[in-house]
């Protein structure tokens, strides 16, 4: 079976837990579309507004954005991101830390002083 939804083919094998998935599929594509529409009903844009001009704000460094990655919970898991971030090209400006500082301990808190200062970022501790 071929499925054609907003011109995205997709084959579909005959099982039951696939249609349940193809059928969710539909679903959320449906809650996509009253979306749209009530957001038109309201005036409001429906989707990203390509036709803006560029913004001529800029940060200090002259960036045009920053990249801030949420929930990192351990030094492992910052250095692993930072790697990751690294080897694509992609600058991290900031990584925060939703465990609470109170939980970890001194040493894992410079841990991810050290990480921090060696990668150039915004180290965030809630």
């Amino acid at each position: 079976m071929i499925s054609n939804h907003d011109n995205v083919y997709t084959k579909i094998t005959r099982t039951p837990n696939t249609y349940k998935l193809f059928e969710r599929n539909l679903l959320r594509f449906n809650m996509f579309d009253k979306t749209k529409k009530y957001l038109a009903k309201k005036e409001l844009p429906t989707g990203d507004r390509y036709d803006l001009p560029t913004s001529d704000k800029r940060f200090p460094d002259g960036s045009q954005f920053r990249i801030e990655v949420p929930t990192v919970n351990s030094p492992e898991t910052m250095r692993a991101i930072l790697e990751t971030a690294e080897n694509h090209s992609v600058t991290v400006n900031r990584i925060d830390d939703t465990f609470g500082i109170m939980r970890n301990t001194d040493e894992t808190i410079l841990e991810y002083i050290d990480i921090a200062k060696e990668w150039g970022l915004h180290r965030g501790f809630e």
